[in-house]
């Protein structure tokens, strides 16, 4: 697979938000549907599970790889998580805004495309940097953003993370 530029993975981000916000305006019964199936997922096998999906998300990213690194760290309120596994490309975005569409099919540990939105159960933001590529899942924001697109009343269940922040995506360059 040809590795996916900034400028693409922007576009694919955008893309693929249009296409969940479209669904939404369509479809607001997929509003209800959506939160539901995280509410579901959190209520489930991946409640306390967010440091184990961001070691297998970290491990599946570094097959292949002569060197792997992950690091887990937490500073005051945060948590970062770090490793030197292969940068996301479009399908791995695609995993991430919609779930349950994992390209993950070999030898990886994950294999639904879920683990991520375990991340929800923290609370807050989560910036995702990969490769010179950088973005934003923002639950309140992405509630908001889903309510307003099926025309809901404002304190309506809604999802937290379909969406990655499309006004939020900026291209960075990180040195070696």
């Amino acid at each position: 697979m040809i590795p996916a530029t900034a400028s693409s993975l922007s576009a694919a981000l955008e893309r693929f938000c249009n296409e969940t916000l479209g669904a939404w305006r369509v479809s607001p019964n997929q509003v209800q549907k959506d939160y539901n199936e995280e509410q579901t997922l959190l209520s489930g096998g991946y409640a306390d599970r967010q440091i184990l999906e961001l070691v297998q998300n970290a491990t599946d990213a570094a097959i292949g790889r002569s060197e792997a690194r992950i690091e887990l760290r937490i500073a005051g309120q945060y948590l970062y998580a770090a490793n030197t596994g292969a940068p996301l490309d479009e399908d791995g975005l695609r995993a991430l805004i919609f779930g349950s569409l994992s390209p993950k099919r070999g030898e990886e540990v994950g294999r639904f495309g879920l683990g991520f939105r375990s991340l929800l159960r923290l609370g807050g933001t989560v910036d995702f940097i990969s490769g010179d590529v950088a973005f934003r899942f923002d639950p309140p924001w992405c509630a908001a953003e889903a309510r307003t697109a099926a025309r809901l009343r404002p304190d309506a269940g809604a999802p937290g993370m379909r969406l990655g922040g499309v006004y939020k995506v900026i291209d960075v360059r990180l040195e070696p």
